[in-house]
């Protein structure tokens, strides 16, 4: 299941650092953008995919080796939310088989 989430430390440090805060961005009011990221312990052999935007919406697909259909997501901001200012992150869990 996809959970809508609270940023994870330093996943979006680069919207809001180097994207959001950016001096060549200093006049524009909406900052639209998005990224896909993956988080992997491989310890546990368990991790995450990740994606946030800035935008209205993100499509997204993903599948594994072991599934025959992917799984397609149109993400959308929070009806009360306003796009270029609110960044959004959701995420799927999911874990390997150890070697």
């Amino acid at each position: 299941p996809v959970k809508q989430q609270p940023a994870p430390a330093g996943a979006t440090e680069g919207d809001e650092g180097r994207f959001a805060e950016s001096e060549f961005l200093a006049g524009v009011p909406e900052k639209l953008g998005g990224a896909i990221c993956m988080q992997y312990d491989k310890e546990s052999s368990q991790g995450e995919f990740l994606w946030t935007h800035t935008t209205a919406s993100m499509g997204i697909g993903f599948q594994s080796t072991c599934e025959e259909d992917a799984t397609v997501k149109m993400s959308r901001l929070p009806h009360s939310a306003q796009q270029g200012t609110t960044i959004l992150v959701e995420a799927v869990p999911f874990q390997t088989i150890p070697e």
